[in-house]
């Protein structure tokens, strides 16, 4: 292979770089409850996109702090957490109207 050949071949590369676009490249803010630190900084490395700002909760009793003070686009709730579960957390906040419509999506790491 001779070097413009190489050369071309990386403006290719480059040019399908720059054609990259997240997928979640509207403004959103997620909402992640889990109890495993290593979990919420994979969350917080990998959802976040320039346009999408990834806040993290240890725990229920955290997480609702949060909701009530701020507002989020999707919640990420870890099933198996010490205290208040992700289930007892969803049943909570579905019984508050503010949050009967939040999306939520159930994780776990079993």
């Amino acid at each position: 292979m001779n070097t413009e050949s190489v050369s071309a071949k990386m403006t290719d590369q480059t040019a399908r770089v720059a054609d990259y676009t997240y997928v979640l490249n509207c403004n959103l803010r997620i909402l992640v409850v889990d109890d495993d630190p290593i979990q919420r900084e994979f969350a917080s490395v990998y959802l976040a996109t320039p346009s999408v700002e990834v806040v993290t909760a240890r725990g229920g009793s955290e997480a609702l702090a949060k909701l009530e003070k701020e507002s989020f686009d999707i919640a990420l709730i870890d099933f198996d957490m010490p205290g208040m579960n992700g289930v007892e957390l969803i049943t909570l906040l579905r019984a508050i109207p503010r949050f009967a419509a939040l999306p939520v999506i159930m994780v776990t790491g079993f």
